[in-house]
């Protein structure tokens, strides 16, 4: 997989230009979502609760990218972004994250789910071990 992505803009607002080029064997049986991550790398935050005060790698939003172009192989978009403003100073960074997940295949079956041969039906499961509880207390009698 290659990505590349371009940033147009100033620290408050722009437009994000992002590609990608799959390449595993069956492209048509992922999932995939992109996401634009903004970092701040380091802020002064006295009011954190855990009392650190100085907190570093801060994701300030996490954004769904647009696809606006998808050949099967490749993928991409344009969109324009306002960024959240920095806890002080000047030091976002953008990160593009290209999530996947495998589908099944139309030709593969279904897992068979496991039996619950042997065991009491889910409702009925607490209701049994009162039961066992109850006749234990009964025999100490």
């Amino acid at each position: 997989m290659e990505s590349d992505f371009k940033w147009t803009g100033d620290n408050s607002s722009g437009e994000l230009s992002w590609s990608m080029v799959i390449q595993p064997d069956e492209p048509e049986l992922m999932t995939w979502r992109h996401r634009l991550m903004v970092v701040e790398h380091s802020a002064y935050f006295p009011e954190g609760s855990n009392g650190l005060e100085h907190y570093d790698d801060i994701v300030r939003a996490v954004i769904e990218l647009n696809v606006t172009g998808n050949n099967g192989t490749a993928v991409g978009g344009e969109q324009e972004i306002t960024l959240p403003a920095a806890y002080d100073g000047d030091d976002l960074s953008l990160v593009v994250v290209h999530e996947w997940k495998q589908t099944p295949s139309i030709d593969e079956p279904e897992p068979e789910p496991e039996s619950d041969e042997g065991l009491l039906p889910g409702f009925l499961a607490p209701l049994g071990l009162i039961a066992l509880g109850a006749a234990a207390l009964a025999r100490r009698e």
